[in-house]
């Protein structure tokens, strides 16, 4: 009790000291399996390789010989490999764990693989099932919360915001996030932690990102004072994407330098992949829309090998917003009928629609967007089609496009992205023009423009010249301003090239 109390505050090494104690102390099975369970969590969830929690869950795993205590072991592990960011093992260790709380399992063992199983499901696409396991996993942890150590009831809706963020109900999983978290501030609990970091995922998917720069600053305050560099990783990832796309540089720069500085440690209940989205987001508020893609297609490949479905999902529907909708509609798709939800439909479909640069689609891809409570992809959506209606010199359908995408990115807390700084041209530019024009408005000169794109000086002052006239300027100031991009990254000798 004594270690666990140390690690249910964060203490990793009094927690470890008096769980060492405490496992040379045991006499019999059922205290063997007990140090096991809270020693193995406080490990994992210290900044201690993932291969110590494995080892320990291992060596009581010889000393166990009860078939039920051998089982419990078993999914001890599943919970420690979803944990530690291997959803697709995760699961299937915990399989088998029967559908409510009893005494075959024990409750501590229960109540712990249940509040991992909805994790792991909702990671590799099965959102239905992840909601169901964490409404069932809630319920039967309010019953026996009396004889459990494993922390507050309000843990298991941990999962369940992430359960209903997937499948498309991120309204709902606000406003139980924010009633759990209350619960769990009141509970002095840990935990807490990982609901402000997927309440910020949930904010950020929702296309808010104020709202999820306030989840994910109080998520890496409580990680920097719990020294919990697991949940910190994502969260600095998060909040330079987050400062990026409201035109914040210097404090993205200066979050991702926190970042690098980090140990090295599992990815956590998120895939490592997303940790990049800051890295990619920052290269985009600069103009370097193809570095930023690249970014982030490694980093789906990097989700995709570690089983996260929904997180690759998440970063190759970037990667199509940031020009890369024909490369990422097929995986999309595939990922889409394999995930279930809404949220994974209406991805794929904002990809296809993108690729295919129709703008009736476009607008059937901004209603799924909107039904799923992604506004700023209904956003982008409505103004890809607002610009290709008025390639067509539809300009009527081109109004009412603009006006579907002005009232969406209303909701969408000053956010600014490639889509949208680029779609307000009276004559659409091209994909060539918008990177050049982006990187021109971030202040890089002509020449190192051409480096970059490996073009020439010549080819990208045309490029440039014709971006100028399709959107009304004459010097880089305006073109800064027309992008609203940071003024003062335009370095004076460049401004008006």
């Amino acid at each position: 009790m004594l270690g666990n109390a140390f690690f249910e505050t964060g203490r990793w090494d009094r927690a470890e000291v008096a769980l060492a104690e405490a496992a040379a102390r045991a006499c019999d099975e059922p205290e063997r399996l007990a140090v096991a369970l809270i020693r193995t969590a406080s490990r994992l969830w210290s900044n201690a390789p993932v291969t110590e929690a494995l080892t320990l869950n291992a060596d009581a795993l010889r000393t166990v010989t009860s078939a039920a205590g051998r089982r419990g072991l078993r999914i001890n592990e599943g919970f420690i490999r979803t944990a530690a960011g291997r959803p697709d093992q995760g699961l299937a260790l915990l399989a088998d764990l029967e559908t409510e709380v009893g005494e075959a399992t024990g409750v501590d063992t229960w109540l712990r693989g249940a509040w991992m199983k909805p994790f792991a499901l909702a990671l590799t696409g099965r959102a239905e099932d992840a909601l169901a396991w964490a409404e069932r996993a809630h319920a039967g942890h309010r019953r026996v919360d009396e004889r459990a150590l494993v922390s507050h009831p309000a843990v298991q809706h941990v999962p369940l915001v992430l359960a209903l963020t997937e499948i498309g109900r991120p309204t709902e999983a606000r406003r139980t996030g924010e009633r759990a978290y209350a619960e769990l501030v009141a509970a002095d609990s840990l935990v807490r932690v990982w609901l402000a970091v997927f309440l910020g995922r949930t904010e950020w998917l929702a296309g808010h990102p104020a709202t999820a720069r306030r989840w994910w600053a109080e998520a890496a305050a409580l990680a920097r004072t719990f020294d919990h560099a697991m949940a910190l990783r994502p969260v600095l990832g998060g909040l330079a994407a987050c400062a990026a796309v409201l035109g914040d540089l210097t404090a993205a720069e200066a979050t991702l330098a926190e970042h690098r500085a980090l140990p090295p440690v599992p990815p956590g209940l998120l895939s490592a992949g997303e940790e990049r989205l800051g890295e990619a987001w920052l290269l985009a508020a600069r103009g370097q829309v193809g570095g930023a893609r690249s970014v982030l297609t490694a980093a789906a490949r990097t989700a995709r090998t570690t089983g996260h479905l929904t997180g690759e999902a998440l970063l190759l529907t970037d990667a199509a917003r940031l020009g890369g909708a024909r490369r990422a509609a097929e995986r999309l798709a595939a990922l889409a009928r394999t995930c279930d939800g809404p949220l994974a439909a209406a991805r794929a479909q904002f990809a296809a629609a993108l690729a295919a640069d129709d703008p009736g689609r476009l607008l059937r891809a901004a209603d799924d967007c909107q039904a799923v409570g992604a506004d700023l992809l209904t956003a982008e959506a409505a103004t890809a089609a607002a610009t290709a209606w008025r390639r067509e010199r539809q300009p009527r359908r081109a109004t009412a496009a603009t006006r579907r995408a002005t009232a969406a990115l209303a909701r969408c807390e000053g956010a600014r992205t490639p889509l949208l700084i680029t779609g307000q041209a009276v004559v659409p530019l091209t994909a060539r023009e918008r990177e050049i024009a982006l990187l021109a408005a971030a202040g890089t000169a002509s020449k190192d423009i051409a480096r970059v794109l490996a073009l020439s000086v010549r080819t990208v002052d045309n490029h440039l010249h014709h971006a100028y006239t399709k959107l009304g300027v004459t010097t880089r100031r305006e073109l800064a301003r027309t992008l609203r991009a940071p003024a003062a990254d335009v370095p004076p000798d460049h401004r008006d090239e």
